[in-house]
């Protein structure tokens, strides 16, 4: 497996948070960050990394409204801050892992497609069942009656992280990565 700039933050937080004989079990890059799995003598682990700051807290405040109505397990957070590593402050959250088989490791045909269909049905009509008398909520928590409102506000900071120069996905940083491979 090939180390991350990732690995050492994760390993300073389980040892922050008094996780004991902790070894790295996997990473997973993704469009909005790092996943780290960890093991320990307490258990398995998956710490989060955003690249975007303050889209954990978003997370942390979903996860946490949406657990009273799912039908599924959720995990509970352990931990949500900064954590320091050699690239700066990275947001991160530190919760266990579920048990499960994780979407990339399914087989091609389930061996019972229309009972997870129906999971997946039920846990959909679960959340989406949720509502506020308020309205829709807005990133700041505050709420409008307009649902495309609160949506941009959602989803605005994440298009300006994409198409920032610092992103990793910002057309100057893709330029660079195709000339780098030959592709230009």
């Amino acid at each position: 497996m090939e180390t991350s700039h990732y690995r050492e933050p994760a390993l300073g937080l389980a040892a922050q948070v008094g996780l004991e004989n902790v070894t790295v079990a996997g990473e997973v890059p993704s469009f909005y960050g790092h996943v780290v799995f960890i093991t320990s003598e307490q258990g398995e682990y998956v710490v989060k990394f955003s690249r975007q700051a303050g889209r954990l807290a978003s997370e942390v405040n979903a996860l946490n409204r949406l657990r009273p109505h799912s039908v599924l397990p959720m995990p509970e957070i352990l931990f949500h801050g900064f954590v320091a590593s050699e690239q700066g402050e990275l947001d991160t959250l530190l919760m266990p892992r579920l048990s499960g088989v994780p979407a990339w490791e399914l087989p091609e045909f389930l061996p019972n497609p229309q009972q997870t269909a129906q999971m997946i049905v039920e846990q959909m009509l679960a959340w989406h069942a949720v509502s506020d008398a308020r309205g829709f909520e807005h990133a700041d928590g505050s709420f409008t009656n307009e649902f495309l409102p609160a949506f941009e506000s959602w989803t605005r900071p994440l298009q300006q992280f994409i198409v920032a120069n610092d992103s990793p996905f910002s057309p100057r940083v893709a330029r660079s990565v195709c000339q780098i491979m030959g592709r230009a």
